[in-house]
């Protein structure tokens, strides 16, 4: 069994500041949300950084980074969003590793880009499995570190001891350029929603709309006019799965994105979903940033899909050592 060691402390929490790993997607039939990162490509090339597997329990943080003190020596990776992070005063770029001694100072500065980033540590952090899972779901109060949001004076322990080895830094800058996108989010309709709009689907591409203050890990609220139906609004379908990246049609005519913290059920009409390999530039957006529905055919999504996730095994043997 691998030993666990005190690693960081969290002297200021920042905004939203969570243990997160790829979720419990298997117990959705029980009403679980899967929880997780919500960038699981970002999650998955930080842990990659760090030589982890690629599910291992990492640090998501959102927005307001903490500041925090390591207490081990350590090898950690960060990627996602360039919230200025800095140990010991020095920038580190996203999508890059590097070497922390005990007694540095990590804190996250003023944000550049994006909304959220990752910090995975060489062997992965330690907090108990809940339905095989170390990821937070903050609605439910229960997995990660306490079941909530951490705090300052909050320790977490990561497995696995630091060699000489460890220290070898890497980076993959070709991904700073990839998390430039525009704001064409891509979706697969649900056509039978789509025909009751007034407009069409003409009338949701016309329109941009920009990501609410209300948003948080359940669900992306889009600002913007109301999309009006033909039928009768109150009158909602029978309740369905829902799936990541799945678009509601709301009483007021606004979408919503679900996203991580999900109901595992929604009867709000769907409009369609979210194409994933467009869900890390969701998960991405920050309040007040602008955001625009098109559509796209799931071939043409499954195929993209496809394709990024080559590029990801080949980050993945490239950085093997």
């Amino acid at each position: 069994m691998n030993q666990s060691r005190a690693f960081l402390q969290f002297d200021s929490p920042g905004l939203v500041t969570t243990v997160q790993d790829l979720g419990r997607p298997h117990h959705q039939s029980s009403g679980v949300p899967v929880s997780g990162a919500i960038d699981t490509e970002s999650f998955r090339i930080a842990n990659l950084l760090v030589g982890n597997k690629m599910d291992a329990a990492a640090v998501e943080v959102t927005m307001i980074g903490p500041r925090c003190t390591v207490l081990a020596d350590a090898l950690v990776g960060y990627a996602g969003a360039n919230l200025g992070l800095l140990v010991n005063g020095t920038r580190v770029e996203p999508f890059s590793s590097v070497g922390l001694k005990r007694g540095d100072q990590i804190l996250w500065g003023q944000r550049v880009s994006g909304a959220r980033s990752y910090l995975a540590v060489a062997g992965g952090l330690d907090v108990p499995e809940v339905l095989g899972s170390r990821s937070t779901c903050l609605r439910g109060g229960f997995g990660g570190h306490c079941g909530r949001a951490l705090r300052a004076t909050d320790i977490l322990h990561c497995f696995g001891a630091a060699t000489a080895a460890d220290f070898i830094t890497r980076s993959i800058p070709e991904e700073r350029e990839r998390t430039r996108r525009d704001s064409a989010v891509r979706v697969v309709l649900n056509r039978d929603v789509v025909a009751e709009l007034s407009g069409g689907w003409k009338s949701v591409e016309s329109v941009q709309f920009k990501l609410s203050h209300r948003s948080d890990r359940m669900g992306c609220r889009l600002e913007g006019p109301k999309l009006l139906r033909h039928s009768d609004p109150s009158a909602s379908p029978i309740s369905a799965a829902m799936p990541v990246g799945a678009v509601q049609l709301p009483p007021d005519g606004v979408p919503i994105i679900l996203m991580a913290d999900r109901q595992t059920i929604g009867g709000y009409p769907l409009l369609g979903v979210v194409a994933s390999v467009d869900l890390p530039a969701v998960a991405q957006l920050a309040p007040g940033d602008p955001i625009r529905l098109t559509a796209i055919s799931l071939e043409l999504a499954e195929e993209l899909y496809c394709e990024r996730e080559k590029q990801l095994r080949f980050s993945a043997q490239v950085l093997i050592y």
